[in-house]
């Protein structure tokens, strides 16, 4: 069992508002009334709304085409983030990718749909800084030594 404060993942689609709170209520199994979808942070939640799940939606360009900033207030009931990656990759039927939390910032670990495996993917350097995330092939990949 893991808990989370929060995660980022890179979709390979554009999903609409609606359909990003039923993913979220049928994966974490709450209600849809405990979770908040925003597109700006400048966007204040009613003092009375403590939601479990906020996801900051925007979007990027190139292999992805949306960033879902996700934070959770609940204990989840899964093995590991790749059962996660995994999960919302079947869910969202497209590729998904996370940070692979290791020094190199262009590093994530990637689902694809029906597939229960992850990998690992170097981002192109070049690009991410403009919000475009473009994935190299493995030729393009530099293997130290």
């Amino acid at each position: 069992m893991i808990k989370f404060t929060g995660f980022d993942i890179i979709i390979g689609r554009l999903v609409d508002e609606e359909t990003l709170i039923q993913i979220f209520s049928n994966l974490f199994s709450i209600s849809k009334e405990r979770i908040s979808i925003i597109s700006d942070l400048s966007i204040l939640l009613d003092d009375n709304q403590n939601p479990d799940i906020v996801c900051l939606y925007s979007p990027v360009y190139g292999d992805f085409l949306e960033l879902l900033q996700i934070s959770c207030n609940l204990e989840l009931n899964f093995s590991s983030e790749f059962e996660i990656l995994t999960l919302l990759a079947d869910r969202f039927q497209t590729k998904c990718i996370i940070s692979d939390d290791s020094f190199n910032p262009f590093a994530m670990w990637c689902a694809v749909p029906g597939n229960n495996k992850v990998e690992l993917v170097m981002l192109n350097p070049h690009k991410i800084d403009d919000n475009y995330y473009e994935l190299l092939e493995s030729e393009e990949i530099t293997h130290p030594g």
